[in-house]
């Protein structure tokens, strides 16, 4: 467990999902993919995660959380 991470800005003032979210059909799997990583080294840390997007409210719900090996440079 990591705690926030605040980069002191404004969260985004969305009203409505983005249009093109009602495109897809309601059994779509949402994958994530997140990583660390900086100028000089590279990146340092990766994870993917399957998550669904609540309709009601638009929380993610986490199924699966995993890290990935990044290869040494």
């Amino acid at each position: 467990m990591q705690q926030a991470f605040d980069l002191g800005l404004d969260e985004l003032d969305e009203p409505e999902p983005h249009p093109d979210l009602t495109l897809l059909s309601e059994d779509t799997k949402l994958v994530l993919v997140a990583y660390a990583c900086s100028m000089a080294q590279g990146v340092m840390h990766m994870e993917w995660a399957s998550a669904e997007l609540r309709r009601e409210d638009r929380y993610l719900i986490w199924h699966h959380h995993e890290q990935l090996h990044v290869p040494a440079r």
